[in-house]
């Protein structure tokens, strides 16, 4: 008798430890939303929605906006049509799933093009984090608004920073590669750890697979500023006139 008992005492003990393991097995991870194109407009901005609101919403983009916007655009250049994009039923759009655009530009003039929105409440254009594509000329991003205004621009005076690497090359011993400025473009890139500057000019473009990097520098312009076994250094890069 004691011995059944102590056995299904052991079984039952068991059973209770192995139940979380058991439960937690047959819980599912979220499914990532998938997404269907609603509209492609001649604007040249095409809007994708999760698969489960496509067939509930209607997108809507046009190409005209007013002159207040058109000429707040202080140092930025505009590469495309400024389109607007508006989920008629915004009620059914949860704002926890982007709507995922892409947007088509004429010319970047050598300089990075990005994605802005227009910021009403701030009452200035805005940028997005994105990836652009040079050769089919596109910008992509992920939004999470049921409305917006959309326009392609580049910034030829624009600051940036980022990650410098450097590379071999003894023909241009002063010599750049970036995509944030066109070939022939002179350049200060400042180490924002030591303050040590380097004058260089824009040999080569490239595509960046890396978005940590914004400019490889010749080797001997990256001694002048870090040293070789750093590999990278932080950098702020001016445009020079």
């Amino acid at each position: 008798m004691i011995n059944s008992r102590w056995n299904l005492g052991l079984i039952v003990g068991v059973l209770f430890f192995l139940a979380p393991a058991v439960h937690a097995k047959e819980q599912k991870i979220p499914e990532k939303p998938t997404y269907s194109a609603v509209k492609s407009s001649d604007c040249g901005l095409d809007i994708s929605l999760p698969t489960s609101l496509s067939d509930r919403v209607h997108v809507s983009v046009i190409s005209t906006v007013n002159e207040g916007i058109l000429n707040n655009f202080s140092e930025l250049t505009l590469v495309s049509p400024i389109c607007q994009f508006d989920i008629d039923d915004d009620a059914l759009y949860d704002s926890s799933v982007p709507i995922h655009i892409l947007a088509h530009y004429s010319d970047d003039r050598g300089y990075r093009p990005r994605l802005y929105f227009w910021n009403g409440k701030q009452e200035k254009w805005t940028a997005l984090p994105g990836t652009m594509n040079r050769i089919s000329k596109t910008v992509e991003t992920d939004i999470h608004l049921a409305y917006a205004r959309i326009g392609v621009f580049v910034e030829e005076n624009a600051m940036h920073e980022g990650v410098a690497s450097w590379y071999a090359d003894k023909r241009f011993p002063e010599g750049a590669a970036t995509d944030l400025y066109p070939v022939g473009t002179r350049l200060k890139v400042t180490n924002t750890l030591n303050d040590t500057s380097t004058v260089v000019v824009t040999t080569s473009t490239w595509v960046n697979p890396n978005k940590k990097r914004v400019i490889d520098l010749v080797k001997n312009s990256f001694l002048k500023i870090a040293k070789l076994e750093d590999g990278l250094a932080n950098v702020r890069i001016e445009k020079l006139f």
